[in-house]
């Protein structure tokens, strides 16, 4: 289960990271930007890792 959850927390940082370098750098409010999708980008990992783990434990519950 510790392992399950380190790969979790990598997954999220990577997926945060992914998220936040595909903005477009032009303009004033670039960073502001991409501050911005880096964000949505790891609340959006935050949710599938939710969703994940529901699933898990639905699976490991279900025997």
């Amino acid at each position: 289960m510790k392992l399950f959850n380190l790969l979790v927390l990598v997954l999220a940082v990577v997926a945060m990271f992914m998220g936040g370098a595909s903005a477009n750098p032009k303009g004033k409010g670039s960073a502001l930007r991409k501050g911005a999708k880096a964000i949505r980008a790891g609340i959006g990992a935050i949710g599938a890792i939710g969703t994940g783990h529901e699933i898990y434990q639905h699976v490991k519950n279900r025997g």
